[in-house]
């Protein structure tokens, strides 16, 4: 599974990081959400799915391989 963020979509609410900070950072440049690791590791596939749908600009996709 991998974890994507559409910058272009990104308005930096940061709810994401409440989801997953494991996963996910704020850029200190552009304040948009980037991710840490694109390979989402085992046990961590529930923050992902959290992230992507509590997403208010759907700017995060998950992808199961």
């Amino acid at each position: 599974m991998r974890i994507a963020i559409d910058d272009s979509r990104c308005l930096g609410h940061t709810m994401c990081i409440v989801a997953a900070s494991e996963l996910i950072e704020i850029d200190p440049v552009s304040e948009h959400a980037k991710v840490r690791t694109a390979h989402v590791p085992s046990g961590q596939e529930g923050s992902a799915w959290m992230a992507a749908s509590g997403c208010p600009e759907q700017a995060i996709s998950v992808i199961e391989e």
